[in-house]
């Protein structure tokens, strides 16, 4: 069984869902590891380049994080939800430390491969996340190896309090 850390408690699954394909390759320095992503959703969404984007009133959504490992680095998941997915509303990226974005992101279950979590997308805003993996060392470069994309939320009509 997986460690989702302290005060987290595993979602149910959305009934919307996009699947993204994180692939790692080997690059140069100084992160020696290279991520892109592919994204492809059930109804709702686009992707646009690092950006995934919750189309406005389209609700939760089940977001399927699956990792192509194509480096030498033998990458996978950090077995713990709040060491493999850092998330912060707005900001600069990537997250200085673990958050869950306000509770926006929910872990939902995660292997070595891939990672799935809930995407309340309640609220019209921007998400700054990265996702971390583990790893053997590749010149000199410890893991974790981290990926930093956004996530574009159009949100359901609600307006954060300030």
């Amino acid at each position: 069984m997986m460690d989702v850390g302290s005060n987290v408690e595993p979602t149910e699954i959305a009934n919307k869902s996009a699947v993204v394909t994180v692939t790692a390759t080997d690059g140069v320095a100084p992160d020696w590891i290279t991520f892109s992503m592919a994204a492809k959703y059930s109804a709702g969404g686009k992707q646009n380049k690092d950006e995934l984007i919750f189309d406005e009133k389209a609700g939760e959504f089940e977001v399927r994080f699956i990792l192509v490992d194509n480096s030498t680095c033998a990458l996978a998941f950090i077995p713990c939800f709040k060491k493999t997915m850092w998330v912060q509303i707005g900001g600069n990226c990537p997250p200085a430390g673990p958050g869950d974005g306000g509770g926006v992101i929910t872990p939902v279950s995660w292997s070595k491969n891939e990672l799935v979590v809930n995407n309340s997308n309640a609220f019209p805003e921007t998400l700054t996340f990265m996702l971390r993996f583990d790893g053997k060392p590749k010149n000199g470069k410890n893991p974790p190896f981290d990926y930093d994309p956004k996530i574009v939320n159009g949100g359901n009509g609600l307006v954060r309090d300030s």
